[in-house]
């Protein structure tokens, strides 16, 4: 989506999820006193997860009705130029480091970072722990744009009801299995894409509804983020993984839509003042590197220490964002568009196209 396309009050949600990742994380810092009363990193990953899965379905959904063809190659070839080459930058200097003797990782972790497997495979290298997510997000990737664009929008709306309503028992069961413990697998958290998908989907029926068209309006949708930290706050873990997550992601979805909605109300404004939206763009690239400087436990490195780690984490992200991420994203637009050099449009064959029947 071209920057004058961007959603409004998307960037500033996109920063407050990376703001609650930074936040949490930052109780690994040397000076390490930061008030920590549930998991803010974890909430502000869920909410990158609903906006991901709203975001990508709007986007196949506007392709798909504008495409001759139901080919993805469009939509991979922008995927991978997007994901890519900020992570392989990420990698590059996590390589650097363990030169140096400033970071502990393994080969075998970089394979599964780059494989996108990392959410199965986490072992004990914390640097490249948080790439869990990613690989979430990616393997859902592999499946859901598939689904969008052989199926019917009525049956995919009812496997993305499915999935809700299936990851929670899930949860539930390995709950029960195996303990309290974090398992951050594709089939624990999958719902959390599946409720940006549904709003996506069913954006225009939902805004149709005269109680939500009423609730959006009224000063009770500022309840939502009250309803989104008692969730967040719920214990004991059965009601936790059975409910609250659930209701997470929902009230995510509810209140991004409504914040879309109500851009110019004082909470809309306040996600679209430019800082803000600033730090929404970068968020990718930010993610990547916040670990590296964040997450070294109780400053073990020098790197780590507050508030030098904060400072290196965003110049790197910085140098990623518009020195790596801004020209791939660039580049692969062109791609898509037939624009770029005969010699790199050779490597990217031309879907079909199919005439509509």
């Amino acid at each position: 989506m071209n920057s004058d396309q961007r959603i409004p009050s998307l960037d500033g949600c996109r920063a407050i999820a990376i703001l609650l990742v930074i936040y949490s994380h930052l109780q690994f810092s040397k000076t390490g006193s930061f008030p920590d009363l549930f998991d803010w990193g974890t909430l502000g990953v869920f909410i990158f997860f609903v906006i991901s899965g709203f975001l990508i379905t709007t986007i196949l959904q506007k392709e798909l009705q504008q495409a001759r063809s139901r080919s993805l190659r469009n939509f991979y070839i922008r995927r991978v130029f997007r994901i890519f080459p900020p992570l392989l930058f990420l990698l590059v200097g996590v390589g650097i480091l363990k030169k140096l003797g400033l970071a502990t990782v393994s080969g075998r972790a970089i394979v599964f970072s780059l494989s996108f497997l990392r959410n199965y495979y986490p072992g004990p290298y914390r640097i490249l722990h948080h790439l869990w997510s990613l690989s979430v997000e990616e393997q859902f990737y592999l499946v859901w744009p598939f689904v969008l664009s052989r199926f019917s929008k009525k049956f995919a709306g009812k496997l993305l009801v499915a999935i809700i309503i299936i990851v929670p028992i899930v949860r539930l069961g390995t709950l029960l299995w195996l303990g309290p413990k974090l398992v951050w697998h594709t089939e624990q958290v999958a719902d959390g894409l599946a409720y940006g998908c549904l709003l996506a989907i069913k954006q225009k029926e939902l805004r149709a509804s005269r109680f939500y068209g009423w609730l959006s309006k009224s000063y009770l949708s500022f309840a939502l983020p009250l309803v989104l930290i008692a969730a967040a706050c719920t214990y004991p873990p059965i009601l936790y993984e059975g409910i609250s997550k659930s209701v997470i992601f929902l009230t995510v979805a509810l209140s991004i839509d409504i914040l879309i909605l109500r851009s110019t109300s004082l909470p809309g404004r306040i996600l679209n003042f430019p800082p803000l939206v600033w730090i929404g763009k970068i968020s990718y690239s930010l993610y990547l590197w916040q670990q590296i400087f964040l997450i070294v436990k109780h400053g073990d490195q020098p790197y780590a220490w507050f508030p030098l780690n904060l400072a290196l984490a965003l110049v790197c992200a910085m140098i990623s964002y518009y020195l790596i991420e801004g020209p791939a994203i660039r580049l692969g637009r062109k791609i898509v568009a037939g624009q770029a050099h005969p010699a790199i449009l050779r490597m990217f064959p031309a879907a079909p196209r199919l005439e509509p029947s």
